[in-house]
């Protein structure tokens, strides 16, 4: 797995562009899903990461 081109809002790994929160475990990338996490987004400003989430 290669990373590279990071920019605000964007990371490409192994050519293919994310433009959304992600994952990588183990070498397999997954999108993030930060729902249950929003409910502190007006608190901090961004969607931090929470217990709730079901993070490795």
């Amino acid at each position: 797995m290669i990373a590279g081109n990071f920019s605000f809002g964007e990371v490409v790994i192994d050519g293919k562009p994310y433009r959304e929160d992600i994952i990588i475990e183990k070498g397999e990338i997954s999108r993030r899903h930060k729902a249950v996490s929003r409910m502190n987004k007006s608190t901090y400003g961004h969607t931090p990461l929470t217990v709730h989430e079901n993070i490795p």
